[in-house]
């Protein structure tokens, strides 16, 4: 957390576009908070075992010594939990030549904190 807005400010300068975000809580209520999308099945992790490490972070959380990588999970799902919205841009429909009914729409993604 201490070093966060360096970083942001890096990763931008590199052209990865990056941002803070804002802390609540500790990390054990910020996990119970992100716990619903994992009982819902709505974070899958590959099957390979290239989030071993994250896994069993999650796995033994309060006994595992190191917890760094489950919060900051837990912190991007919470984020994305209470600022992504999905919503239609724009949509096209017409009568086509065998009399049905064509509709186009045009899907997008954006958080709530940017304009």
């Amino acid at each position: 957390i201490g070093y966060q807005s360096s970083l942001v400010e890096i990763l931008n300068e590199s052209k990865v576009n990056a941002k803070g975000v804002r802390i609540k809580g500790d990390k054990h209520s910020r996990l119970t908070a992100a716990s619903l999308l994992f009982e819902q099945g709505k974070v899958l992790f590959p099957a390979d075992e290239s989030c071993s490490q994250i896994i069993d972070q999650i796995l033994g959380f309060g006994v595992e010594k190191h917890d760094d990588l489950v919060d900051a999970v837990s912190m991007t799902l919470n984020y994305l939990q209470t600022q992504l919205e999905y919503k239609l841009i724009a949509g096209i429909s017409w009568l086509g030549p065998n009399g049905y009914q064509n509709v186009y729409r045009n899907k997008g993604v954006r958080f709530k904190d940017e304009k």
